[in-house]
């Protein structure tokens, strides 16, 4: 006789995802700053940009770091950037 093995997830084991959006020149708020601020950290942004405003220094940020991490340079802040941010931010 073969036991049904079903696997069991708890609120402690259950893998936690955080759904960041996409983010883009003009767009402003808390999850632009939280960007600002990893691209501050890592030096591809100065201080005085940390304002939640995704203008033209923060764009131009985000290209010089999608250049540096093998990613595609436009700008935008999507699922593929806010990765390798936040690994910076776990290897921080």
């Amino acid at each position: 006789m073969q036991a049904d093995f079903k696997p069991t997830t708890t609120e402690a084991t259950a893998a936690k995802t955080i759904a960041l959006p996409l983010i883009r020149r003009g767009d402003q708020g808390q999850t632009v700053k939280i960007a600002q601020k990893i691209l501050i950290v890592n030096g591809y942004l100065g201080n005085e940009s940390y304002d939640a405003n995704f203008g033209q220094k923060t764009e131009q940020a985000v290209k010089n770091y999608q250049n540096n991490h093998n990613l595609a340079a436009d700008g935008v802040v999507g699922m593929k950037t806010w990765e390798e941010l936040i690994k910076d931010i776990r290897r921080s």
